[in-house]
């Protein structure tokens, strides 16, 4: 890659999180005298953004690429790609994202993957399931099981409301022979077709939207 990509490669599965504070070490038997911290003013001349970015009460992101291009590969068979929590965000104009693993759950909140360049999602095996909104849920409009369906990548409702507005073009699956898509509805449905109850929404639809600065 180039001088800012970010790749990350793992056998299985990847669980990517954010909090809004950090845990400050303390020794009991450690004392600081008047004045030790009085001096520190580096801080002064850090921009705001990096300094939102790693003090407690930040933005939660769970991994920003402020200057390249992102990859995440799995090499596992079935491996996940889960995120529990946070924003994956490429902040440079025109900056690739793409996610190769056999499964995909962004459980964070709706625009919660952001970028402006392509965004590739694709299986690690060359020849693959894809089930795309409500293909991926059960009967009463909740996620399927990790192992409802054997060689399968579910990317449900709430998966496909976590990628932001703002990419330049998205591609799931491979055109390679052997992948199979199947795609089923994908908008906020507030009440379930096939039994006619109002669903019940998890917390990804309940979250604030984001949209890149200047969309």
């Amino acid at each position: 890659g180039r001088p800012g990509d970010i790749s990350i490669v793992e056998q299985d599965d990847l669980i990517l999180t954010s909090l809004d504070h950090y845990d400050t070490p303390f020794q009991s038997s450690l004392v600081f005298g008047d004045g030790t911290f009085s001096g520190i003013s580096w801080t002064a001349s850090a921009t705001a953004r990096w300094l939102n970015e790693v003090r407690d009460g930040n933005d939660l992101y769970a991994l920003v690429v402020p200057n390249g291009t992102l990859t995440i590969h799995l090499l596992g068979v079935d491996a996940l790609l889960y995120l529990d929590a946070g924003m994956i965000i490429t902040e440079t104009f025109g900056k690739a994202m793409t996610f190769i693993a056999d499964d995909i759950s962004f459980r964070s909140g709706t625009s919660q993957v952001v970028g402006t360049g392509n965004l590739i999602i694709q299986a690690n095996q060359e020849a693959w399931n894809y089930r795309l909104g409500t293909a991926g849920e059960n009967a009463s409009g909740s996620d399927l099981a990790r192992d409802a369906f054997a060689r399968d990548m579910e990317l449900t409702s709430g998966d496909l409301a976590a990628l932001a507005d703002g990419f330049s073009k998205i591609t799931i699956g491979r055109y390679s022979a052997g992948n199979t898509m199947i795609i089923g509805d994908v908008f906020n449905a507030q009440v379930i077709k096939f039994t006619g109850e109002q669903r019940v929404l998890d917390h990804r639809w309940r979250c604030r939207g984001y949209r890149p600065p200047g969309n």
